[in-house]
């Protein structure tokens, strides 16, 4: 073992195990902020023709459920909005645009994605059951592998990496969706 690690590796293993419980807390407390593919909605690109801030775009959308991010420069936004039965979406676009004449905002959408919340609670359910094959897959060779405490060894550290992960984007509200189900 490396000398300096000798030293600390109570510490790196205490540390390492509380930040796993806190990730595991995390994940059930805040939850993760699950992409529309998951939840279902309509999310749309918009480009303005000068900068604004996402309050103003959104004050001026007047709709409350809506979530605008700046998305590339200062005047492509992104807005998501999840599946409600009071949204026509239809008629969305041509209301968003209209909201936004109305505030002196001139936007032009350049992408509208619809997703069916059967469709995305399809993909959910196949994403779940895709992460849970994957681990018991690798925890069945690891186990058939390795002596036992090689193996569970690995077993932990298999585990305890994409928990870690999944803290950080729980705790900074990162959008979880399916490219990063995929390993994109």
């Amino acid at each position: 073992m490396i000398e300096f690690m000798k030293k600390k590796q109570h510490h790196i293993l205490w540390t390492s195990l509380i930040i796993a419980i806190c990730s595991i807390g995390l994940i059930f407390t805040k939850g993760l902020n699950l992409g529309l593919e998951f939840v279902g909605g309509i999310e749309i690109e918009l480009t303005t023709d000068q900068a604004y801030q996402a309050d103003q775009l959104k004050a001026a959308l007047k709709m409350p459920i809506a979530v605008i991010t700046p998305f590339g420069s200062d005047q492509q936004f992104l807005i998501k909005i999840p599946h409600h039965q009071s949204i026509d979406e239809s008629l969305l676009q041509d209301n968003l645009l209209k909201n936004f004449q109305s505030e002196n905002i001139k936007a032009e959408v350049t992408r509208m994605d619809i997703v069916g919340s059967e469709f995305s609670a399809s993909i959910y359910d196949q994403a779940i059951t895709a992460i849970v094959f994957a681990l018991v897959a690798m925890t069945l060779y690891i186990a058939i592998r390795f002596e036992w405490r090689l193996g569970l060894s690995a077993i932990l550290a298999l585990m305890h990496d994409p928990l870690i992960v999944l803290g950080f984007f729980s705790f900074f509200q990162w959008t979880f969706d399916l490219p990063i189900v995929t390993g994109k």
